[in-house]
């Protein structure tokens, strides 16, 4: 039991906490007064946490923050995270906020370093113009590609056009949506909406003259 300015270095991560219980059988470290972790690329925070020094898995609860050096933040309420693979898995509801694009899901994975998510419940990613939802998500936050499966929605904000499907796929550096399984596009207009339905839509954004098309393959 140590108390007073506590420091454990494991030589992969640095915990700070007021005071601090280990097992030096079971090597299991944890604390319950706040603690703050620090690796190379991120900086972890919260009130309550588990540390297992030969697994290097750590399971942290109430108010969790995870900040990285290039201005990412993931909130939680509890999370489990490895500090070798720098991957956070997450077992309640969760947010990710990155510098244009948000994440809001409830299971999963999603790796700190590289920024690629893979949520295996109903997670919806929300970007500068579109947003993506569906249930299971998996989405590069450095590429913005997004690929969602099951009850799928892509919503272009400006175009207040809404396409829904069974499968998604949204390429943002491409500007190109594919929709398909019982695909259907809603365009919300001033006093009506257009509904148009294909096996397959596509939607792709010209990045000379920001001009939005759609295409509808087979059975229109």
């Amino acid at each position: 039991f140590v108390s007073g300015k506590v420091k454990l270095d494991d030589h992969t991560i640095v915990l700070n906490t007021p005071k601090l219980n280990y097992d030096l059988n079971s090597r299991f470290a944890t604390y319950d007064a706040g603690a703050r972790i620090l690796d190379k690329k991120s900086t972890l925070t919260s009130r309550e946490g588990i540390y297992n020094t030969v697994s290097k898995n750590f399971t942290f609860k109430k108010n969790v923050r995870v900040w990285d050096k290039e201005g990412g933040l993931l909130k939680a309420d509890s999370l489990k995270y490895n500090t070798l693979s720098k991957e956070a898995y997450f077992i309640c509801p969760t947010q990710i906020i990155n510098k244009k694009d948000t994440v809001y899901t409830s299971s999963g994975f999603y790796n700190t370093q590289t920024k690629v998510s893979n949520f295996t419940g109903r997670s919806t990613a929300i970007m500068e113009d579109f947003t993506l939802t569906g249930d299971t998500l998996f989405y590069d936050s450095p590429t913005k590609i997004g690929v969602a499966r099951g009850n799928v929605e892509f919503v272009s904000k400006k175009d207040k056009v809404i396409l829904t499907g069974d499968h998604g796929r949204y390429a943002g550096n491409t500007g190109i949506t594919r929709v398909y399984g019982r695909a259907l596009m809603r365009n919300i207009l001033e006093k009506d909406t257009l509904y148009l339905t294909a096996d397959t839509l596509v939607s792709y954004e010209s990045k000379k003259d920001s001009v939005r098309k759609l295409y509808a393959y087979k059975n229109v």
